[in-house]
């Protein structure tokens, strides 16, 4: 049977796994170069579970289309199935301003035409970009939050899913994190804002038609608050307020290492939680949930960001700006594909409750205080990385990932 078409505006777009993608609108013609399936041999363990890959890239999220159209074309040829956006809220906001809104509904028109899945992380601006903002813990400012929020669920039709917070467990996002008595602050106030964002975005999703996925929290998995010590406090918050309903659909966390030099088989120990502490995680989910209305045991998690940055070449380094800090310790790019490969074959292999796995970043930020983590460099030319990650992401997609231990 031939493959259907379908028509979106001005897209012609085939069905996902189908690499020609004519974006009529703009006069552009692209076609994903073929990569070969990894070959199975019988001595080799193969992870067989099948993993979605994503991207984390806010390029796409542009006023200018045609920016949009070709960041979304240029993750598309990774293999990854998936982009994640950010819309960041700004205290007293009940709406975006119309620009950010533009730049979102160009990202999700680019995304879903070349057949990219949309998460959309929701959260308070951080205090790095917007250091005049305040956390919203109080009921006047969630409100607010909580009308913004719904404002972007009605009209980014297209956006699924939505992750509420980023990385709440750390100062950069979320402040305070303790009172003047040393006990939690910002756990309590994160968990009521995820409990009430459920709610609106269910309320949001009935009056769509079709359903919306809430994940919740984004926690880095070190932060100020390690993120065992801060699913514990969540816990807390979740059975004293006597709520008998979810929080979330799936939870989502940020497992980098220490530093960049740390791969992800190594634990990174202290109550944080990296790639290779995932019974940790799940024992820490256990804790918090056993007996509540929020389901756990087979709840999705995603790895939300995960990135490591590399070392910049000298014939690179007039498209970047600034130092680099001193605890970051970047590697070479084949050490960040090593890397890369690793984390997703333990997280194919042996970690049944992740269904995704995103990559931070496609192209480096060009601040060296920013992330150098992605497969290109910030001028888009490729790393000696890239080729690798890109076979891994359609070896994670079809099963071929290798197993570097028994499956259990």
């Amino acid at each position: 049977m031939p493959e259907e078409k379908q028509t979106i505006g001005n897209v012609l777009r085939y069905p996902f796994g189908v690499s020609a993608i004519i974006v009529t609108a703009l006069g552009v013609t692209s076609s994903s170069p073929a990569r070969a399936v990894s070959p199975k041999t019988e001595a080799t363990n193969y992870s067989e579970r099948l993993i979605d890959v994503g991207i984390v890239e806010d390029s796409l999220r542009s006023n200018d289309i045609e920016t949009a159209f070709d960041s979304a074309r240029r993750i598309s040829e990774t293999g990854a199935d998936s982009v994640r956006m950010t819309a960041q809220w700004v205290t007293g906001q009940t709406s975006p301003s119309e620009k950010d809104l533009e730049a979102l509904k160009n990202g999700a028109a680019a995304a879903e035409a070349y057949g990219l899945e949309i998460m959309l992380s929701a959260y308070p601006c951080s205090y790095l970009d917007c250091p005049d903002n305040t956390s919203p813990a109080n009921t006047w400012e969630r409100g607010k939050f909580q009308n913004w929020l719904a404002f972007l669920a009605y009209h980014l039709p297209e956006i699924d899913h939505f992750i509420i917070g980023n990385e709440c467990n750390s100062t950069d996002f979320w402040r305070p994190q303790f009172m003047a008595n040393g006990k939690d602050a910002a756990a309590l106030a994160c968990y009521k804002l995820q409990a009430a964002s459920y709610d609106v975005l269910k309320k949001a999703a009935a009056a769509r038609g079709h359903d919306i996925n809430v994940w919740g929290f984004g926690l880095a998995g070190g932060g100020t608050q390690t993120a065992s010590a801060f699913i514990r406090n969540i816990d807390k918050a979740y059975r004293s307020s006597g709520r008998q309903k979810p929080i979330m659909d799936g939870f989502v966390i940020h497992p980098y290492g220490e530093n960049s030099s740390q791969p992800p088989t190594q634990r990174r120990g202290g109550g944080k939680i990296g790639v290779a502490d995932y019974d940790l995680l799940m024992n820490e989910l256990k804790t918090a949930f056993d007996g509540t209305a929020q389901p756990w045991r087979n709840l999705p998690i995603i790895y939300g960001e995960y990135g490591v940055q590399t070392k910049i070449p000298p014939a690179k380094s007039r498209h970047y700006s600034g130092v680099e800090g001193i605890s970051t310790k970047p590697v070479e790019a084949s050490v960040q594909e090593e890397f890369y490969i690793k984390a997703m074959g333990a997280v194919a292999c042996s970690q049944p409750n992740v269904v995704k796995f995103n990559l931070f970043l496609l192209d480096d930020e060009s601040r060296l205080k920013g992330w150098q983590s992605g497969i290109n460099y910030s001028d888009q030319s490729p790393k000696q990385s890239a080729q690798g990650v890109k076979q891994a992401i359609l070896d994670a997609r079809t099963g071929r990932l290798i197993c570097e231990l028994p499956k259990k």
